[in-house]
């Protein structure tokens, strides 16, 4: 999970949000495929959550970190 994430902030950080997001969705949805629950995916929701609000969708933002 770690290599992944570095790689998405990354891409946000370069300015590149909507390759961050796309990274981040496809691991959400990967990890809720294997069942999994708990800390990686609320971590995941969170961080796309916080793409989000940098991108100015707050109300989606908002959505997500309340999620996660």
């Amino acid at each position: 999970l770690e290599a992944p994430v570095l790689v998405a902030l990354t891409f946000m950080y370069a300015d590149q949000p909507g390759r961050a997001e796309e990274l981040f969705t496809r691991g959400i949805a990967e990890c809720e495929r294997k069942g999994w629950r708990g800390a990686h995916l609320s971590f995941g929701f969170t961080l796309l959550g916080y793409i989000r609000y940098r991108r100015g969708r707050l109300s989606e933002a908002e959505d997500l970190v309340r999620g996660g």
